[in-house]
């Protein structure tokens, strides 16, 4: 499944206003076998022609989305991934152990005025 949310939020570089975009996705009976879940940043349309992408983008997943607050500053790359992998029924010593997972996370961003 697919939603997007809007978080408000105050760190050290001041007050930040960003949109994510988040991904659901049961894939425990592919082989990756896991549940995988993405929060991304929505990508920022082209600039006036020069290459430059700087635009945020006015409609995601036929949402509408807003500008950010007066004062606050947006995310442009914020990619993050994790996929959450069953570890089934195991013994040690002939006892068994408790259900577990592993955690896998990948991050992808650049610096930016609402990173810092």
């Amino acid at each position: 499944g697919d939603s997007l949310w809007r978080v408000l939020k105050r760190a050290s570089g001041g007050k930040q206003d960003n949109i994510f975009h988040l991904s659901c996705l049961d894939a425990l009976d592919e082989p990756l076998g896991a549940l995988w879940i993405s929060t991304y940043a929505p990508v920022c349309q082209p600039a006036s022609g020069d290459g430059s992408f700087d635009r945020e983008p006015s409609e995601v997943c036929g949402v509408t989305v807003p500008p950010p607050l007066e004062g606050s500053v947006r995310l442009d790359l914020w990619k993050v991934v994790y996929a959450i992998t069953p570890v089934w029924e195991q013994t040690y010593s002939g006892e068994l152990q408790p259900p577990a997972f592993q955690l896998t996370f990948g991050l992808c961003r650049h610096p930016s005025q609402a990173a810092c």
